[in-house]
């Protein structure tokens, strides 16, 4: 779509045109005077028309899409924005907000992450833990800073009231995926409902009244807020982000709030994050360490994420009440008793990110489970059975997954191995730092003793691990097979 600087700069090209062939003309020949007046108004003519055939297609190109399940809020067909100037790695000042929020990411051991600021309508990419390229971009029409708690079960057709039209604040991974509409994107694994995804694409022009490319470029804050919720930013722009985030692994974005001074509270470290690690028979052989720094047990701080709640939900239509979850991507574990969530604390998994075991790892035994590819947490519904080992005491096995020698469980973090630097990992926020084991739950001493004292032996405790694919969340995690 031509912005209406591009409109503008169309009509004074075709007013500079007018005049030119009667000038060509004024020439001394003039038997070929009519001739070449002739030619040169028909020129002149094809010219207009070529014009004006271009400044018109183009919002037909970027009409919107009707479809029942579009792939993110916000979805339509995108036009390049033909605007904007290559993006380059430059020095940013940041806000007084984007400066506390950038400390909050040192923190949690963020170095490469993403910042949208939605008041001030940017998007900032951090490398090494410093800011080095700003852009524009575009967020929800509404100012509110949360979804409001039905949307996650809302279907995309039913999410066009104002509030539902909302850039969530807070910290989230985004994994890269190939939108239909949008080419390269980022969608955000934390937020999805039925049939939508919240995502970072390149700007949607389908609807020439919203005035995007205008807004992309004006200074204006009241201007950024226009989109269903999702993240509007140049082609440009997602195209420098793409080839300067790393390729492998989620990558963390903070989203600022609008309302400035709950931004602590959005972004405080939640008390059931981490990384989690391997266990005794399943993962990790080797001596457990005593963790002696670790705060007691206490009950969330936070609440739940949309995939939590999604597979809270599930547990209830399985009529599980008191069960475990883990949840992988965010790093944490999590006991329910009535349905409700009671406490959270840090863990780890196994460092691949995949949700199912190979067919070939379950037939090898432990010493021969060696590759990255073998190192998974299952993603599922499972029970438990107590058990003893050795080197970790009374741990929590599963049952439905057996290899020859060994298990999986959860057990007491494996500190047996200081190079993986499990201890930190449990402390920090960095949801790259979780996937360490070799496919066992790691959690800490305190941990696992509170755990072992809350859940009953009876009837056989139940544990969710949520995928790290978060659009297979029912598909894992429904009852099967009477488990």
């Amino acid at each position: 779509m031509a912005s209406d600087r591009d409109a503008e700069a169309t009509l004074v090209t075709i007013r500079q045109i007018g005049p030119a062939p009667m000038v060509v003309v004024e020439g001394r020949r003039r038997s070929h005077r009519a001739l070449l007046q002739r030619m040169s108004w028909l020129v002149c003519v094809a010219i207009m028309v070529l014009q004006a055939a271009v400044a018109g297609s183009l919002p037909a190109l970027s009409a919107e899409l009707p479809t029942a399940a579009p792939p993110a809020v916000g979805n339509g067909q995108a036009t390049s924005s033909t605007v904007a100037a290559r993006p380059e790695l430059s020095s940013v000042t940041l806000s007084a907000q984007q400066r506390q929020v950038s400390q909050i990411a040192d923190r949690n051991g963020d170095r490469d992450f993403l910042m949208i600021d939605k008041y001030l309508g940017t998007i900032i990419l951090f490398q090494n833990g410093k800011p080095v390229f700003s852009a524009s971009a575009l967020s929800g029409e509404s100012t509110a800073d949360r979804l409001p708690p039905d949307a996650y079960s809302r279907k995309y057709s039913r999410m066009d009231a104002l509030a539902y039209r909302v850039t969530p604040a807070g910290r989230f991974m985004a994994t890269r995926y190939i939108d239909e509409n949008y080419g390269p994107s980022f969608k955000f694994n934390e937020i999805r409902g039925p049939d939508w995804v919240l995502s970072l694409h390149q700007v949607y022009l389908g609807a020439p009244s919203e005035r995007r490319a205008y807004r992309l470029q004006s200074s204006d804050p009241g201007d950024n807020k226009v989109t269903p919720g999702a993240i509007n930013v140049s082609l440009e722009t997602i195209q420098f982000l793409m080839e300067n985030l790393p390729k492998e692994g989620p990558t963390a974005v903070y989203i600022l709030p609008h309302d400035r001074d709950k931004t602590a509270e959005y972004f405080a470290p939640p008390s059931g994050t981490g990384s989690l690690a391997p266990a005794s028979r399943s993962a990790d052989v080797g001596q457990a360490v005593n963790s002696t720094d670790q705060a007691q047990p206490k009950p969330p701080a936070d609440p739940l994420s949309p995939q939590e709640q999604h597979v809270s939900v599930i547990a209830g239509n399985n009529g599980d009440q008191t069960y475990l979850m883990v949840d992988k991507v965010l790093g944490k574990i999590l006991l329910f008793e009535d349905g409700t969530p009671v406490f959270s604390a840090p863990a780890l998994t196994g460092e691949s990110v995949a949700d199912s075991l190979p067919p070939s790892a379950l037939k090898k035994s432990f010493s021969s489970v060696g590759t990255k590819d073998d190192k998974v947490t299952p993603a599922g519904r499972f029970t438990l059975t107590r058990d003893y080992d050795k080197s970790y005491g009374t741990l929590l096995e599963i049952k439905e997954i057996r290899g020859p020698d060994w298990a999986i469980a959860i057990h007491r973090v494996y500190l047996g191995t200081p190079s993986e630097r499990r201890k930190f990992r449990m402390d920090t926020r960095n949801a790259r730092d979780n996937n360490v084991s070799h496919g066992c739950i790691n959690v800490a001493k305190e941990t696992i003793e509170f755990l072992l004292r809350k859940l009953p032996p009876k009837p056989v405790p139940v544990l969710y691990v949520l995928p790290h694919d978060t659009g297979k969340t029912e598909a894992y995690l429904a009852r099967r097979g009477g488990v």
